[in-house]
Order: C-alpha cells, then structure tokens, then sequence
C-alpha cells in the first residue's frame, strides 16, 4: 500500500525530497518489525581438515583407502524453501589435503535419480539450470573475497571470482579437475584443487569454506553453514573454517603457456591473407600470495563473440569483458561497486579500438596480491595505436584495497594514459566501505563511497574535474534497499575506465521487499520499486524514471512472471538519431509503458520465455516483444532461438527492430564440445555467424577451431538487396602449459 501512493505521489510530480524521505520511513518502519522475518545466526562451524601425508598424483581420485580414514564434515541444511530446516535428501562430503592439492569429495542421494536436471556440458552454458554440487574458498579467511567452484552431474566446471561478498565473476578460469559419477540412488563428485590456482598467505592456517547444493526437483537449496536473511549465501562472509592447513606448496610458482594460431582472414581491404602467430603467458608466484604475469605477442583470437545489442537510449552500451588475460584477478580492480557509468578503470579499453575491433597487445605485465589485509593490483600493456600506425601506446592502472576489519574497508585506484592517444589522461580515486549489522536488529546495513579525478591535457592546458557518490544500502534477502547520490563533472573523463553521462547529479534508490505470507503455490513473491532522478549540473532536470513492479513471483514449478509499470521523463536540448533511422528532436518528454516477462523452469526439457512492452515513447509509441525458446534434447545436444520484433512508431517515421539469435552447442564431453551461435538484427542489416571447436584435452592443453563471419545486406549492381559476406576469421589455436 504504502509503495503505490509513493510511486503515485512520484508520477504526479510531488519533489523528490519528500519522496526520498517516504522511502527512507518505508525503510525503517519495515526493519523495525523485522519480527516477521526473524533473523537467524547459528555458531560459525569449524571443521579440522584431514592431512595426506603422502602426496598424492592428481590426475585420478583419491584411493577409497584414503577416504575411508576422513570424517564427513557434518550435515547440510536448507536455505531454500525453509531456511535451516533439514534436508530432503542426504548429502555426505569429505574434505582433504595434501602438500600440492585440497581434495573434495561429495555424495548426493536423489529419490528420482532418473530426473535429475543434468543438462549442461559446454562453455557458455549455465549450471545454475542444473542439479548442482559446489564449494566456495576464501584462502585468506577475510570473509569478503573468495573462490567458487561448482560441477553437475555431467563433470561441468564452473569456477568464478567473488569479490566484496556480493558481485561473482563467472568468466574466470582456474585450472582444477572433477570427476562425477552417477548411480541408481546417488550422484557423486570429486574435486581436486590444486594450491598452484590459489593465492594465499602461508602462515594463515586457516581457511574460509562452505558447500552448497542445488536441486531443482524440487527446488531446493542446501548449505553447509548460513546466517539468513541475505540474498548472496555463497558471499565469504557465511562461510565456516577449516583448520589447520600447514605444509602446503605451490611448487617453483611457475606456469608457462605457449600458444600458436593460425589465421585466415578476410577484409574487404584484403581479400585472403594467412598468418600464423606465436604467443606466450607467463604467471609466476613469488610467494603463495602474490602472482606476477607477462603477456607477449597477446591472442585473444579464440575468444567468444559479443552479443548484439540493439540500443534504445541516447547513451553508449556497456559491454562486458570475455578475455582470459584481463579476467584472471579481475576482482582486485572492481571499485565503488560501480557497474556502468563511472567506472574509473574498463579492462575493454585494452587491446580493442573503441568499434570493439581487436588491436595487437605487444606486451602486458600484471601483479595482483594480498598482504595481511591489503588486496594489491597492477596491470599494464604496450598495444598498437591502431592498424593504419606502427606507432604504440602504453596503458596502466594500479589498485589497493585495505580491510581494516569487518565493518571497515578503504581503498585506491589510479589508472595512466589514453588508448585514443589523442592528449594524456590520469585517474586518481578513493573508495570505502562501512558494513554493521547490529543497527537494525541483524539486518545489514551498509555505506558505501567513491571518489574520482581525471587529469587530461589539452593543448597546454591540464583540465581537471571530478566524480564522486555517496550511498545507503540494506543488501538483505527480507529488504533490499538502496539511496544514493552521485555527481560526474562535464569535464570529468576516466579513459581507461567507462562513461556514458556526464555533467549530472542524480539521486537513484530502491526497494524491495519479501512477501511475508505463506501461499502453497508461490515460491517467492517480491514488491519492488525503483527510482532514478538526473539533473544537469546547475541546469534542468534531465531525466526521470520511476518503476512499479506490480507482480514479481515465481511458482513452486519455477514459472515467472514479472509485471511491471513505469514512467520515465526526458528533456532533450540536443536532437539525436535513434538507431540511426527516427530523428528525436528537442523536447520534453512524459512516456509510460507497461512490461511483461515470463519465463518457465529452465531445467527442463523444454524451456521457453517471453518479454513484451507497450507504451508511448518519446514523441511515438513503442511496441516490443521477445520470444525465446530451448530444448535440451538430451545432456549432448542443446538448442536456443530467440526472435524479437519491435515496433517504433514516431508521427512523422517508424521503424520495426527485428532480432534472431540461434545457439546449437553440441557436448561430446565437458572437455569436447561444439558451440554455434548465429545472430540477426536489421539495424546494422548484419548476420553474424560465430563457431568454436573446443577441445580440452587436460587442463594444461587445448585445441581451439574457430570460424567468424559477418554478412551485411547491400545493394548489387543491380539493384537487388543481399546478404554478402565481407568479415571472415578462421582460426586454428594450439595451447599447452606447463607447471612447475
């Protein structure tokens, strides 16, 4: 109730003082009767970890002689549907370790083993459809950063970064290996881990650990230890110990990984030219804490494609980072939480030209580390200015980051040069974190900052400008709510990092709120609301948006449905192009939609979702629906479509966007498969068409065979429109690495 006025109160143009304020008592008044979501805190649980004294070949399972001599580390509890009721199924888990590896071994019962959800096999696919077993590490027990390593049914590795307790970096790759087994009452799972793909601090004896796993029929979600009421269980900060961990080694810290490819490729300046390149990677550890790379004659060749992106807005996309040198210790440089705009430091803006086209990386170095309590990066690259130059240029960012304790952390960040190489350009900024949970009766609440300034010389002249925000959040599972308020100079310009608006103050927030009732037939049921108010620096509003989410729930068979209404304000002074194709003059505009999204359990046979707007837009009305739909035929063969059609509709011109995405991943094996992706939009009249070949031999080795090809529609000389294929990549990539 509450939550409706406000947002009516809102779309008839009440002050955003008062608003903020209604949201602020929302807020307070829900946490003060927090009694309808007791807050629960077992005792942190320790386990004493089990020590092989003879080290033991990694490359097959721990003999059952070993296992039989280590002790299960006690029973899991549900977090999902009821939190810290017993589990439905028995899970039995063994942990332990040698000089060179920590070792995992996981037993889960299943009444229905023939309907486990089993369907993942190949990068790129999601294991969070699946029935899953996985572990998350936090080698320095600072309860705020970690390692997550997860696998299905199948022996799919997933492995990711978590970073500050609440944002997981899935693109990470670690080298570690699995083994699964699956029989008539149970599946079973073998992790070895190898220190090697660890960092940490010899003299810490104990670790950070906890075990999760995930059953989706019925969906269910166990935990080795949790703390309730948090939206990221797996976050550091819920883990138990392990102790003690002594007499364990890295061995020289020495990897060296030798690449060759061989490339084909096709331009319209070049018609056939072939290349062939070598490549090296050196990570050495000086210390089991510290890792150094170098980066020579870089190949980022067999990297996976960007989704196309169809841009609705007058401002600039974001576009995440895929590639392996830049994803490795990418944790240490997030800063501020920032996700978008503001970002002091964008690792894309490294070896790709601002059209995403690749530039050659001569050479890179990297260091990222942790001392005590103080988290360390420094990352830096010679890469070509661009393909017409021989010239080069040298870019770098260096990142601190210190945990005085819990509640408390500090950090700094400064990033060095241009990539467009146009005038010089520096960075300096300043982030920190206070985290309690004894305000709100056990309810999290933290206050985050950031400050940032560029340093960019023009001419003769320096021109400096600044950045900075300040923001409330209570990160919780019962209440989800954030108040912030950020200020970007005109002038404010962070090249080596992300910008997409400047010159502005804006106030943005939300909340979010658990649905206390019980209904048999709900799973969960949210009441959210979102605001987000942008004003020219000494100027005019610029823009508004406030957004109702009328329904958010998802059913006991994982069916999802999302209804949303929202209104959003623009005041345009310059007139830009939308899509290169509907002219948006100056103006002022007052639009409302309506969205709808629905989506079925995805660990099905066959899944399907759909996604549907309406609503004025600018001057016009605007019209969009997506439709997507896939089959897992089996656990070897997985296939997605997705088709969108929207209509634009302005008094004067209109246009109709018309998307098509078709995946088709063929697994032979986790360590074979075969990914295909064709992709369609009209508005660049592009057909992009993208295969990779992968062949994981071990985790030390591989083969990649990759096919990329673009066609665009033009015109003949004879009038008749046709696709034509003008970019053509094929390339056969050779790996192998070395341990020492």
């Amino acid at each position: 109730m509450h939550i409706s006025v406000l947002f009516q109160l809102k779309i008839y143009g009440i002050k955003m003082l008062s608003i903020s304020c209604v949201i602020s008592f929302i807020i307070i008044k829900t946490a003060a009767s927090a009694s309808e979501f007791p807050v629960f805190t077992l005792a942190k649980r320790d386990l004493n970890i089990y020590k092989i004294d003879i080290p033991h070949n990694s490359n097959s399972p721990l003999p059952d002689e070993v296992w039989s001599k280590v002790k299960t580390i006690g029973s899991l509890h549900q977090i999902f549907p009821s939190e810290y009721q017993r589990t439905t199924f028995k899970n039995e888990i063994k942990v332990a370790y040698d000089q060179n590896n920590i070792y995992i071994k996981a037993i889960l019962f299943d009444d229905d083993m023939a309907n486990i959800s089993r369907n993942v096999m190949s990068k790129g696919q999601s294991i969070w459809q699946d029935d899953l077993f996985a572990v998350v590490l936090d080698p320095f027990n600072g309860k705020t950063n970690g390692y997550y390593f997860a696998t299905n049914a199948n022996g799919f590795k997933e492995e990711g970064l978590i970073a500050n307790n609440n944002k997981y970096l899935g693109n990470w790759d670690g080298v570690w290996r699995v083994i699964t087994t699956v029989k008539e009452q149970y599946w079973s799972v073998e992790m070895v881990i190898p220190f090697k793909t660890l960092s940490f601090d010899k003299d810490n004896t104990q670790w950070g650990i906890n075990f999760l796993r995930e059953v989706k029929q019925p969906e269910q979600i166990y935990y080795w230890t949790s703390h309730g009421n948090t939206p990221t269980p797996w976050a550091p900060e819920h883990a138990g110990n392990i102790a003690p961990i002594i007499g364990i080694t890295q061995g020289a810290g020495l990897d060296i990984k030798l690449s060759a490819s061989f490339t084909q490729q096709q331009t319209p300046l070049v018609k056939n030219s072939t290349t062939a390149e070598p490549s090296l990677d050196i990570v050495y550890k000086p210390t089991s804490a510290i890792s150094t790379s170098l980066t020579i004659n870089t190949d980022f060749s067999a990297t996976e494609i960007d989704q196309q992106q169809i841009n609705l807005s007058r401002f600039s996309l974001f576009t995440p980072e895929k590639r392996d040198f830049f994803l490795q210790g990418a944790d240490i440089f997030e800063f501020g939480n920032i996700d978008t705009n503001g970002r002091p430091f964008f690792s894309r803006k490294m070896g790709l030209s601002a059209l995403g086209i690749p530039l050659k990386i001569n050479v890179g170095t990297k260091v990222t580390g942790q001392v005590d309590n103080t988290r360390f990066g420094l990352l830096a690259v010679n890469q070509e200015l661009n393909h017409l130059s021989n010239k080069s240029n040298t870019l770098a960012v260096a990142r601190v980051n210190h945990q005085f304790d819990y509640e408390y952390s500090l950090g700094l960040i400064s990033t060095y040069g241009n990539p467009d190489n146009k005038e010089f350009n520096s960075l300096i900024g300043i982030d920190g974190q206070y985290r309690n949970k004894s305000l709100l009766n056990g309810e999290l609440i933290e206050i985050k900052g950031w400050y940032q300034k560029t340093m960019t010389d023009e001419a003769e002249n320096r021109i400096n400008a600044n950045a900075y925000n300040i923001g409330v959040y209570l990160p919780n599972e019962k209440i989800n709510a954030k108040l912030a308020f950020t200020r970007i100079d005109k002038n404010f310009n962070p090249a080596l990092g992300f910008i997409n608006r400047n010159n502005i103050e804006k106030i943005d927030g939300w909340l979010s709120i658990t649905n206390p009732f019980t209904v048999q037939w709900i799973d969960k049921l949210y009441h959210n609301a979102y605001f987000d108010h942008v004003t020219e620096l000494g100027g005019d509003v610029s823009s508004k948006y406030y957004s109702l989410d009328l329904l958010d729930l998802t059913t006991k068979e994982q069916q999802y449905f999302l209804v949303t209404y929202q209104y959003t304000f623009e005041h345009i002074k310059e007139p830009f192009s939308l899509l290169g194709k509907l002219e948006v003059p100056i103006g002022k505009y007052n639009n409302t939609q309506w969205q709808l999204s629905t989506s079925s359990d995805n660990s099905k046979t066959v899944s399907y979702g759909f996604q549907w707007q309406n609503g004025t837009y600018f001057h016009g009305d605007i019209d969009g629906k997506i439709f997507d739909i896939t089959t897992n035929f089996n656990r070897f063969i997985k296939l997605s479509v997705e088709l969108g059609n929207t209509k634009i509709e302005f008094p004067e011109e209109k246009f109709t966007i018309k998307t098509a995405s078709l995946k088709i991943d063929i697994a032979f094996s986790p360590e074979l498969f075969w990914n295909n992706w064709v992709q369609f939009n009209n508005v660049d009249n592009e057909i992009s068409l993208y295969s990779r070949l992968v062949w994981q031999r071990s985790p030390y080795n591989s083969f990649n065979f990759v096919i990329n090809q673009h066609y665009f529609k033009k015109e003949d000389f004879l009038g008749h429109e046709r696709f034509n294929k003008e970019y053509q990549d094929v390339i056969m990539k050779l790996s192998y690495m070395w341990r020492f």
